[in-house]
């Protein structure tokens, strides 16, 4: 009897299930089978507008017989006694069937010679027409959605796979979902209802090659999609081998046969579902969060597969397939843990990425720091080059030094024999001219006064020639007493005239002072302390620096009078301030620290060795000195100040 609900006609999916089991062609599975089945309406049902969903594949006629006869006939394919006869129709089909009468009774004629198993796939729908149509509506909108949703998320796999190659998992998934997708149009009668394709028997090979090809797919798919691609390894391949091999037969067999496997690919697929839920467990165990996701989601896919598989042994009853439901709650969920993996796989890469710039500037600030350290050496090996012959220069002079100190040591004998020669030669010259101005001068003749006229001039040129004799032995003995006396290594400090030292200083830089004013402006009593060849050194070397600095400056400008201050200054407190300042270039700020340094010079090669401001820096610093650098306010050049630091020279 039929209710307000949607209403079914209970028709059995199998014929062998229905069959005699003293068939004498011993095939139970295949014949013709009539099922009768009566219709009571209730009282309030409006027969005339009812409609019966006549399900899809197996041939049949059904006739609606009421009281008044046969009032409807509906064929669906072709009956037949043989395989050639038979003859399938894919789409499914609502038809209206008004009746007058509320009770009637609903013929089937089924045959099966094409297929291993017979009957519907589902069982017959009677009802009002708007309510099947509204069902069947129902069911097209989901299936082509999910066939939509199915297509459009392997695509998308596919291509996402395409983006990072190094992970399959993508392209296992979206194929997968691909041929779950055209599993779909051909079991949910989407491409049939289309007219597109109108023999089944072609989608039988086409639904069986989909389980050939999704079950290796899925074990694939899980095991990169767990990264235990070690272990394992032999039965994936094993499970591709005989995927292949059941494609293979589902392109070469006929449909009877292949749909006669139908146990293998239940077994292949059984033993999948325990491979991947051994694999699954030990994924578990080891803390694979991804496993512990796909563990549910492929528990319910595994629910699904089990139940369709019950139901298609006839195990359990008044349900239906519900695999694509189960494959689609899947999808979507691999959908979820692919996005998350690659997700997490490309925060990794930018964590990684990260990493690497920071290593690519810690490497860069590395190699510049080699490549500062390499020009900072080269220019080391330079300096250390012209150090060298700095060194070598210093060493020559120093040795001239010591030889120039003997020489001037050696010179002072010669020196008094020449001044000696000189005086006798001065007596004898003045005694000859007496001698013969006394004999000459008695002398009234004209040739007498020639004579001594002649005598007189070449006395007083003889005298002229002894007095420039005299100046160069007096120069000669000043050279060799400031020589001596600067060559000096005093122990001790002594107290001696600044003026006297620093005019020693003065002569034995004659030479480089020959075309410079020197203003000294220190007094005849002034008095030093210290040790007095040491602070001639340090008037050596200023003075000497000054006048390179005026003297080029000099060679540089035409009508520049190049001018050197010796300066003087006592504070009265025991202090005083000794400087040294030229109208020369002056020295730049950025240098007044660096002429400290030693081997530093901004002479030409050969002028200069660097050698001698870090000298006068230790002497002064021996003394209690300091040396202050600046500007000449009252020449514009260089100015070299020398101050006590403890204002105990006195």
């Amino acid at each position: 009897s039929l209710d307000q609900t949607w209403p079914h006609i209970s028709v059995p999916a199998l014929l062998s299930s229905i069959a005699p089991s003293d068939d004498p062609m011993g095939q139970t599975n295949r014949g013709i089978a009539t099922f009768v089945t009566r219709i009571k309406l209730p009282e309030d049902y409006d027969s005339r507008r009812l409609a019966l969903h006549i399900p899809q594949y197996t041939p049949s006629v059904l006739r609606i017989v009421s009281d008044a006869g046969i009032e409807h006939t509906i064929e669906r394919g072709r009956l037949g006694t043989s395989a050639q006869e038979e003859k399938s129709f894919y789409a499914e089909a609502i038809v209206p069937i008004p009746i007058e009468s509320s009770e009637f009774l609903v013929l089937i004629h089924l045959s099966n010679f094409q297929q291993a198993r017979g009957g519907f796939f589902y069982p017959l729908a009677i009802g009002y027409h708007q309510d099947v149509l509204r069902a069947a509506f129902r069911d097209y909108v989901g299936s082509g959605l999910l066939i939509g949703l199915l297509l459009v998320i392997g695509l998308y796999h596919i291509i996402l796979y395409r983006q990072r190659r190094t992970d399959k998992s993508p392209l296992y998934f979206g194929i997968l979902a691909l041929v779950i997708a055209i599993r779909e149009a051909i079991m949910g009668q989407t491409l049939g209802t289309l007219g597109l394709i109108d023999d089944p028997m072609i989608l039988y090979k086409v639904e069986y090659t989909t389980i050939a090809l999704g079950v290796p797919l899925i074990a694939l798919y899980v095991m990169e999609l767990l990264e235990r691609q070690s272990t394992g390894r032999r039965f994936v391949h094993a499970m591709v081998g005989v995927g292949g091999i059941l494609f293979v037969c589902c392109i070469v067999l006929d449909v009877y046969t292949i749909m006669s496997l139908l146990t293998i690919y239940q077994l292949f697929g059984i033993a999948m579902i325990l491979f991947l839920v051994k694999h699954l467990w030990n994924a578990i165990r080891e803390g694979n969060r991804i496993a512990n996701w796909f563990g549910w989601a492929f528990g319910a896919l595994v629910f699904t597969i089990v139940h369709d598989i019950l139901y298609t042994l006839e195990i359990i009853a008044n349900t239906t397939f519900i695999i694509p439901a189960g494959f689609t709650a899947f999808i979507l969920a691999q959908a979820i843990i692919i996005s998350h993996k690659f997700s997490s796989a490309f925060k990794e890469r930018d964590e990684n990425q990260r990493k690497l710039i920071e290593a690519y500037q810690e490497l860069d600030e590395e190699l510049l720091k080699r490549e500062t350290l390499v020009a900072k050496n080269e220019e080391l090996q330079e300096d250390i080059e012209v150090a060298s012959r700095q060194l070598i220069q210093a060493d020559k002079l120093a040795t001239l030094g010591t030889v120039v100190a003997g020489v001037a040591h050696d010179i002072a004998s010669p020196t008094g024999l020449i001044l000696f020669a000189n005086e006798a030669v001065s007596e004898n010259r003045k005694s000859s001219m007496e001698l013969i101005e006394s004999i000459l001068d008695a002398e009234e003749s004209d040739e007498a006064k020639a004579v001594l006229e002649v005598f007189q001039e070449k006395f007083a040129q003889m005298s002229k020639s002894e007095s420039d004799i005299a100046l160069g032995i007096s120069r000669i003995n000043a050279i060799q007493e400031a020589i001596r006396n600067q060559s000096r290594n005093d122990q001790e400090p002594i107290s001696f005239a600044l003026k006297e030292l620093v005019d020693e200083c003065l002569v034995i830089l004659n030479t480089k002072l020959k075309s410079v004013t020197v203003d000294c402006q220190i007094p005849d009593d002034a008095l030093f302390i210290g040790r007095r060849s040491q602070i001639g050194q340090v008037y050596t070397n200023l003075i000497s620096n000054a006048a390179d600095a005026v003297v080029e400056r000099h060679e540089a400008e035409n009508g520049f009078k190049p001018m050197i201050l010796l300066g003087y200054e006592d504070a009265g407190n025991g202090s005083k301030t000794l400087s040294v300042e030229d109208n020369g270039a002056g020295i730049p700020k950025e240098l007044r620290e660096k002429i400290q340094e030693a081997f530093f010079t901004t002479k030409g090669v050969g002028k200069g060795t660097g050698l001698g401001m870090p000298i006068v820096l230790r002497i002064l610093e021996d003394h209690g000195l300091r040396l202050n650098v600046g500007s000449s306010a009252g020449l514009g050049g260089a100015s070299m100040r020398i101050e006590s630091t403890t204002g105990t020279n006195a």
